[in-house]
């Protein structure tokens, strides 16, 4: 699953690769929460995972891509004539 969803998030990455945007700045967040998520594990004895990093960076790009794609969405919908 976590496969799956790394391998859309890369796509995400790839297709909004130009410039700074919401994907790149979830990918940011998502890490250093992950990293921050593993330090208190770490910290509260039930390990240091390498893994919770890459699982929060995965979850912030999908979460920066879903805010690109509803702003595209508007934009998209603001733009188009009225009946």
């Amino acid at each position: 699953m976590w496969l799956f969803l790394a391998g859309l998030a890369g796509l995400s990455l790839f297709l909004f690769f130009r410039g700074p945007n919401a994907v790149w700045g979830g990918l940011t967040l998502g890490a250093i929460v992950g990293l921050l998520w593993a330090i208190v594990s770490a910290v509260l004895g039930h390990g240091f995972e390498l893994a919770t990093i890459g699982k929060g960076a995965v979850v912030g790009s999908l979460l920066g891509a879903a805010t690109e794609l509803v702003g595209k969405l508007g934009r998209a919908l603001k733009s188009r004539p009225e009946r």
